[in-house]
């Protein structure tokens, strides 16, 4: 049954599309499922948006892309010749003037192919096409990309996070810029864990929370749960969790006490960081004033993709301006796009309250303009001045881009639904399942009850005709995506076999080389004498790289200061001071590393060779000897010496400690 309803949804798509004699966009996007990757195509008009497809495919590349499409379009016209008509593929793809995507790397090179697959099939359905000047053949076969409003949103929230890490690592050393994000994000994601009913919900405390609110007369949590959301969820959930920072302290503190789990504890850590706090105003302040304001006016029906290109103007003059000065966002009187409106509510009140974070706030809020500056120049600059859809005058462009949305926000909500089937009926058929998406979207079932009863019962013959069809043609996907699949896997297998060969090779001829050095230099006194031995200062310089080559791919050794691998800075080669210098730093890295693993697990001593130094009369001896044994009770260490036949027993760790016993 859902088979034959997606053949209905493609008999309603080839008449719709061909009564309408708008100008369309294809709105399209991909996404990863339970491990799978499906691609959506949603067509949009001046009056309705109609969805092509959703479909299973092997990869979200430009080229699946682009094929799935085609099958689309030849599914439609294979309804469209089942009830006698003629095929319309051609005839939609030549409506098709304008894209609109999220600009990944993939969907700018399938604007490509879909340009040049477009500009195949025009002449084969244009008449006199031979006859047209070069100027008419390139207005009819040029396409308009737009970018997804909402996708900027997640621009900024990016680009906010990684200015706030680095601000966050320039006021504390508890927080570290390499983090793979900031702790204010960190502080604003475990509060929603911790706060919000759709949080964790093991380790979080929702219920008693929202109780202890409502004592205190608030009876709305301005917290919304990150999973689900992700346009300027960042920046609202900022807000709350600096309007209810007290109460939270408070909360935990009185409610909790000490019975606190690792959750409740992050927060209250993170709560009780006024750099953490001041994060968390600066991004609420920019929901309340930029981001906020910039949702609902993209949502806004009356307004098109060409008076966004006048908002996106006035929000790169904001953001300059903001830049340098941002004390008008602390106060409150800062307006960004029309002088929109403030919601006026307690969280607003809380965040222009004046407050011992202003300064820190301010500063923030300058920084992170001056990178949104450069996101917007980045993102947006087609809307910019100079930009080719900035205040076009053009009648002709004009029409022809009437039907684009100032969002990409329609394949996404295919998503969504797609999700919650997937969810809810997690054995049907991903193309049982494409029908149901379809039907909804495309409201099919409406204009199925505007046919005649004859036109009713001629689709539905059809229909059921091409089921047979339709599911062969999904079977033989499958399997497709399936042997695609095995051959991505066997190639992978054959790529890590090679790799793991040269690095084995790569392995082989350090280890040669280095023999062939006199071994592994292991202490300072090996460094210089073998350094010694070298007679150019370029033998000194493969020397010591050949050392650090070694100790990093053949001892796979690591440090925090991953620049003292290379050879090179600023684009100058080391000298031979800087790369020996590198090497000892390496040496005692590895020392001290050694020697902490040792004092923590005492046992991995036992087996090693070790120099073990004695005071014999007035002198310092070294003995080589073996552990072999250790007595986890008294914890001394059973040691055979080289030459000698008895064993002896000795308290080891504090020889290590004091430098007194080193490893061979």
């Amino acid at each position: 049954m859902m088979i034959e309803s997606l053949a209905v949804v493609q008999a309603q798509l080839g008449d719709g599309l061909l009564e309408s004699n708008d100008f369309t966009t294809l709105q399209t996007d991909g996404t990863t499922k339970f491990g799978e990757h499906f691609a959506t195509y949603d067509l949009k008009t001046e009056s309705f948006s109609y969805s092509l497809g959703l479909r299973h495919v092997f990869s979200g590349s430009a080229n699946d892309t682009l094929e799935t499409f085609k099958e689309i379009l030849s599914d439609i016209d294979s309804v469209q010749l089942s009830l006698g008509r003629e095929a319309v593929s051609s005839q939609i793809l030549s409506k098709i003037k304008n894209t609109m995507s999220d600009r990944h790397a993939a969907e700018k090179l399938f604007n490509e192919l879909l340009n040049d697959f477009r500009a195949d099939v025009l002449p084969t359905i244009m008449e006199k096409w031979d006859e047209l000047a070069v100027e008419e053949k390139e207005q009819l076969t040029r396409m308009n990309n737009f970018f997804c409003g909402l996708h900027y949103l997640v621009g900024l929230a990016e680009c906010s996070d990684r200015t706030v890490s680095l601000w966050e690592a320039s006021l504390s050393e508890n927080e570290s810029s390499h983090a793979s994000s900031s702790g204010t994000q960190r502080l604003i994601r475990t509060a929603c864990k911790a706060f919000h009913h759709r949080g964790s919900q093991q380790c979080g405390t929702s219920t008693l929370f929202r109780s202890y609110l409502k004592q205190k007369g608030i009876f709305k949590l301005p917290l919304a749960q990150f999973i689900g959301n992700r346009f300027n969820i960042l920046f609202y959930d900022a807000a709350g969790v600096y309007y209810l920072q007290h109460h939270m302290v408070q909360f935990l503190q009185s409610v909790h006490g000490k019975n606190v789990n690792r959750l409740l504890q992050s927060v209250l850590d993170d709560l009780n960081n006024p750099i953490l706090i001041a994060g968390c105003r600066a991004l609420g302040l920019i929901d309340k004033i930029v981001t906020g304001p910039l949702w609902r006016r993209l949502e806004e029906s009356s307004v098109s993709v060409l008076d966004m290109s006048y908002t996106y103007c006035q929000l790169k003059v904001k953001f300059d301006t903001w830049a340098n000065d941002s004390s008008t966002l602390i106060d409150g009187s800062a307006r960004c796009i029309n002088d929109d409106v403030i919601h006026d509510d307690d969280v607003w009140r809380a965040l222009i309250r004046p407050d011992s974070s202003d300064t820190m706030t301010q500063e923030l809020l300058q920084l992170l303009f001056n990178t949104f500056s450069v996101t917007t120049q980045r993102l947006l600059i087609d809307h910019l001045p100079d930009g080719i859809h900035h205040n076009i005058t053009d009648e002709r462009i004009v029409q022809e881009i009437a039907s684009v949305p100032t969002t990409n926000v329609s394949p996404e909500r295919d998503f969504a639904v797609l999700d919650r089937y997937l969810r809810e009926k997690p054995n049907a058929q991903l193309i049982s399942l494409e029908a149901m998406v379809l039907f909804a979207h495309n409201k099919t079932s409406f204009w199925i009850a505007h046919l005649s009863s004859d036109e009713r019962k001629e689709i539905f013959q059809a229909a059921r005709k091409l089921a047979p069809e339709f599911k062969e043609k999904f079977r033989r996907r499958r399997e497709e995506i399936e042997r695609e699949h095995r051959q991505n896997m066997e190639k992978r297998i054959e790529e890590n076999s090679r790799k793991q060969l040269k690095e084995a090779k790569e392995k082989e001829n350090l280890t040669r080389k280095v023999e062939e050095f006199g071994g592994l230099w292991t202490k300072r006194a090996e460094v210089e004498s073998g350094l010694e031995s070298c007679t150019t200062q370029k033998e000194k310089k493969d020397a010591l790289k050949l050392q650090i080559n070694f100790r990093k791919k053949v001892l796979r050794q690591v440090h925090e200061n991953s620049d003292i691998f290379k050879f090179s800075k600023n684009r100058r080669q080391l000298t031979v001071l800087q790369l020996m210098q590198n090497l000892l730093m390496l040496i005692d890295n590895s020392v001290s590393s050694t020697n902490h693993m040792i004092m923590t697990h005492p046992e991995l001593l036992v087996g090693k060779r070790i120099r073990h130094c004695f005071q014999v009369e007035d002198e310092l001896v070294w003995f080589n000897g073996t552990v072999i044994n250790l007595n986890p009770v008294s914890m001394e260490y059973e040691i055979q010496y080289d030459g000698e036949e008895d064993t002896c027993s000795f308290t080891l760790l504090d020889d290590i400690v004091s430098g007194d016993l080193e490893l061979q």
